[in-house]
């Protein structure tokens, strides 16, 4: 009877303890929202629609999602399906486009220039949209944050049939117009790495950040030092702003979209007589944010600021008073919790990568006699990427500059060159999908 009681005691209290915290306050703050939302562009990518027309076309679909019936699993299509022309998939063609890292990127397209110049002039049309991307400011999913939420990014292999359309530009000769184009493109996108409330669009940013920054060091790479630099370039690789250095709005839109999940769960639950007992959605959404709220704390971001690695904090596991009363919830947040360091390490390594880009244009910029490797040790100490390794080393083919990563998911290293490889074997080929 005494540990009945001593169970029941430890229910509520659970219970009632687990419903507010700071963190969950801090997470239901509004990020900012800079210049103009990309989703209605985004969205819509695969269709050749009017620019006018563009968002309303998207309202109109956010408002169709939203009046679909909570059950309905069924996958959601634009009305722009069947009323204006649809980009076909493209991917596993052959040859393929450059992969999505940009490895090997100018060698592929020299070995295989007619065949992909071809295909390329196909999709004109796609790759001009993905190039009017220019000028937003951030991204919001207008999509209601439910589990079956339509992904409003389908832009994958978009993003590699523009930097295969970049490269071509090289091989065609036009170095410096595809050193413009590249720097433009990291332009596009830095913003909405920072200002996305999505972490699946977070990570598309900045994964075409990184393939535009190896394609264009590659060109460097086969350019005379001293040779002018695009302006756009400049731009491109201004020293990056807090909000790049840790996802906290991705990780407030994440939080909406645990939610919606929770809300399908909750209803499972009240249709289980028994399920009240081991799930509760207020508590679910207090511990997810728990996890979440890391990246928006100021001390953590003055840690990241310094170069310091970045983690979540353990929350305790199962074995604490607030899952007494949500055993569920806890075990669902506890699955998902390990993979949000990554998260803050990519972002971390993104910033990074982008202080790393701006020491490549200035060696480049720098016409004097000394090694890459002496300019780079006589750089001011505010230019070099705080808290990180990163040195000039040899390679098989040349000198490139490399960058130790804290998520090392695949690799220990970013390296790029600074010469140009001797062998054009040692550029690695394209992986993925293609032509």
């Amino acid at each position: 009877m005494v540990l009945v009681l001593l169970a029941a005691v430890l229910f509520a209290g659970s219970r009632w303890l687990g419903r507010d915290s700071a963190e969950l306050r801090l997470m239901e703050q509004a990020s900012p929202t800079p210049g103009r939302n990309a989703f209605a562009a985004l969205w819509l990518m695969p269709y050749d629609i009017p620019p006018d027309e563009i968002e309303a076309i998207a309202a109109q679909d956010v408002r169709r999602f939203a009046a679909r019936d909570p059950a309905d699993t069924s996958e959601f299509v634009s009305s722009a399906e069947g009323r204006y022309p649809r980009a076909a998939d493209s991917s596993g063609g052959s040859p393929e486009w450059c992969d999505w890292r940009g490895n090997g990127c100018l060698a592929h397209v020299r070995a295989n220039r007619d065949a992909l110049a071809k295909a390329l002039a196909e999709r004109a049309p796609v790759i001009d949209r993905m190039r009017a991307l220019s000028g937003v400011g951030h991204h919001r999913d207008l999509f209601k944050p439910v589990v079956h939420r339509p992904l409003s990014i389908p832009i994958g292999t978009y993003s590699r049939e523009l930097l295969t359309a970049q490269a071509l530009t090289v091989v065609d000769g036009d170095a410096a117009g595809a050193m413009a184009d590249l720097c433009t493109t990291v332009s596009t996108w830095r913003p909405l790495a920072a200002n996305s409330d999505s972490l699946i669009a977070t990570m598309l940013a900045m994964s075409i950040v990184e393939s535009s920054s190896r394609l264009l060091a590659d060109v460097l790479a086969e350019q005379p030092d001293g040779q002018p630099i695009p302006s756009t370039c400049k731009t491109a690789y201004v020293p990056p702003v807090p909000a790049e250095y840790l996802p906290c709005t991705a990780m407030r839109g994440e939080l909406g979209l645990v939610d919606g999940a929770a809300k399908t769960m909750d209803r499972e639950a009240l249709e289980n007589p028994w399920g009240w007992l081991v799930y509760d959605r207020q508590m679910t959404r207090v511990r997810t944010a728990n996890h979440l709220a890391h990246s928006c704390k100021r001390e953590v971001q003055e840690a990241a600021l310094r170069g310091e690695p970045v983690t979540v904090p353990w929350a305790g596991g199962l074995a604490t008073p607030l899952c007494a009363g949500n055993l569920a919830g806890c075990l669902v947040t506890e699955i998902a919790a390990p993979a949000y360091t990554d998260y803050l390490h990519r972002t971390q390594d993104h910033a990074a990568r982008l202080q790393a880009m701006e020491l490549l244009l200035r060696l480049h910029e720098n016409t004097d006699d000394r090694s890459y490797g002496e300019r780079l040790a006589a750089m001011p100490a505010d230019s070099i990427p705080t808290g990180r390794k990163i040195e000039v080393v040899d390679t098989d083919g040349g000198e490139a500059l490399r960058l130790e990563l804290f998520w090392q998911g695949q690799g220990r290293y970013w390296e790029v060159p600074l010469t140009a490889p001797t062998d054009p074997a040692v550029s690695p080929p394209p992986t993925g999908g293609g032509a």
